[in-house]
């Protein structure tokens, strides 16, 4: 099964918010600049972390694995101590600067998604060596600056602001993410005014590798297919050669910048449609802002749908077996759960692994939210995307009811609150047998269903799945 998508750290410094004064509008602006650096031998990483324009009181490990990694905490002439996370500096000058170093093979020890090498390459979540400033200043700039071994190079989700510099947004210090070291061969593709950077680990594909990156291609053009534009301006993609996996295995971070991380299996087969699948899903998780992990139900339940959707769309599946995968889904999602609310099962999901019951629970919140969006001249997909047009801060941790509050504000009506509302405090699976009696259609056998063109929504049916060049 899919796994959901990253969870936020666990202590999220607060959303800059707009200064309460003229006084405080006029202040100096606070600067913070990391300096890192991985050994030529790979077994160390250094970080200078220097202020400008106030006073650094505290550095934080990220995330609860990274506290133990630490080494050699210093100021330019005082040596300092961490406990529990915490990296205590009292208040430098403002040029004074903070030394640290982690120690690698401890992180890739962990072989977790967070670390782990791939032939000669390293993944190396920010998590475990980005510590963050607390308190953070209202309006604080950081950037970094990476000194690798020769031939390698970083692969970071941030924008650059120069050749040599990154800028880190804050939400690098709120949400999960991940980055790469290596050689990492990079593939940079342009769709509907989006940007997604491939970097491959590993040693790729052998005679399948250019297919493989031309199969990332297609999937981010399914998405500006079904959009009309890709949802955001730019995503960087991991993709890790492994020989341990049969499916591919997808996940997407928000920290600092949309991140994919994808396993894809060495001998990977990309005619079977349970590969097809993964790429499309997890660049559609960035048509949604970052939402917390407790409402799964929401951003995987889209997702899932839209998966469907785009994929059929674009034509990489036909409409039978769109209807098919939906309705399958479906019963697979009604006969998985503990019997709880969608809400608390969602919320539980993690010690329950009631992954399908959320994940189809919220697909049909979302086919029934597109219904009748798309009866109004809309879609769900338009909505999604004049939502992410708000410029919305990410800098901060969406939940579900605060998302379905912007998607009432954005389409003009109680459509997405109205879907939400009847199931989610309800141990009931949603009643897809109604929609698909409305729509017209049923299975009829493993990959293929029949359709009514009798139905009272048989042309809506159409304008959902049919390929977009299908007259």
């Amino acid at each position: 099964a899919h796994l959901p998508g990253a969870p936020p750290r666990a202590a999220a410094p607060p959303s800059a918010q707009a200064p309460p004064d003229a006084k405080a509008a006029n202040a100096k602006i606070a600067y913070l600049h990391y300096d890192i650096t991985i050994d030529p031998q790979r077994d160390i990483l250094s970080a200078t972390v220097c202020p400008r324009g106030f006073a650094l009181q505290q550095l934080t490990a990220p995330i609860d694995e990274a506290a133990p990694l630490i080494a050699h905490p210093h100021t330019d002439s005082v040596p300092l101590t961490s406990a529990n996370g915490i990296l205590p500096v009292g208040k430098l000058a403002a040029t004074a600067c903070v030394h640290y170093q982690v120690n690698l093979k401890s992180a890739l020890a962990l072989d977790s998604s967070d670390a782990r090498r791939i032939d000669d390459d390293l993944l190396l979540s920010p998590d475990l060596w980005l510590w963050a400033p607390k308190p953070y200043p209202v309006g604080l700039k950081v950037s970094a600056q990476f000194h690798m071994p020769a031939g390698w190079r970083a692969a970071v989700p941030w924008p650059r602001l120069d050749k040599q510099r990154f800028r880190i947004p804050q939400s690098a210090f709120v949400w999960r993410t991940q980055a790469a070291f290596g050689t990492l061969p990079a593939r940079v593709m342009h769709t509907g005014r989006g940007e997604v950077t491939s970097y491959v680990l590993g040693k790729g594909w052998g005679r399948r590798h250019q297919a493989v990156l031309d199969w990332v291609q297609r999937s981010a053009e399914a998405v500006t297919s079904l959009f009309g534009r890709f949802p955001t301006s730019r995503v960087q993609a991991l993709l890790v050669t492994t020989p341990a996996r049969s499916k591919p295995f997808g996940m997407a971070m928000h920290g600092g910048g949309n991140s994919a991380f994808m396993l894809l299996p060495q001998d990977i087969n990309l005619r079977d449609v349970d590969s097809q699948w993964t790429v499309v899903h997890e660049l559609l998780h960035f048509s949604l802002p970052p939402i917390v992990n407790a409402d799964a139900w929401l951003h995987e339940g889209i997702t899932t749908y839209l998966t469907t959707k785009a994929r059929a769309r674009a034509g990489i599946i036909d409409e039978s077996f769109a209807w098919w995968e939906l309705l399958d889904g479906f019963e697979r999602g009604r006969h998985n759960g503990t019997g709880l609310s969608l809400r608390e099962e969602s919320a539980k999901m993690q010690e329950t692994h009631a992954y399908w019951r959320v994940y189809w629970a919220g697909a049909a919140l979302a086919l029934a939210m597109d219904m009748k969006l798309t009866a109004r001249g809309s879609s769900l997909e338009k909505t999604l995307l004049d939502m992410a047009d708000k410029n919305l801060d990410y800098a901060r941790r969406f939940n579900g009811p605060e998302v379905i509050q912007l998607l009432d504000q954005t389409c003009g009506s109680s459509i997405p609150s109205d879907a939400s509302q009847q199931y989610l405090n309800s141990s009931e699976f949603p009643d897809t047998d109604t929609l698909a009696k409305q729509l017209g259609v049923r299975i009829k056998s493993k990959h293929h269903t029949s359709f009514n063109n009798a139905a009272p929504k048989a042309k809506l049916r159409h304008k959902l799945m049919r390929p977009a060049s299908a007259p």
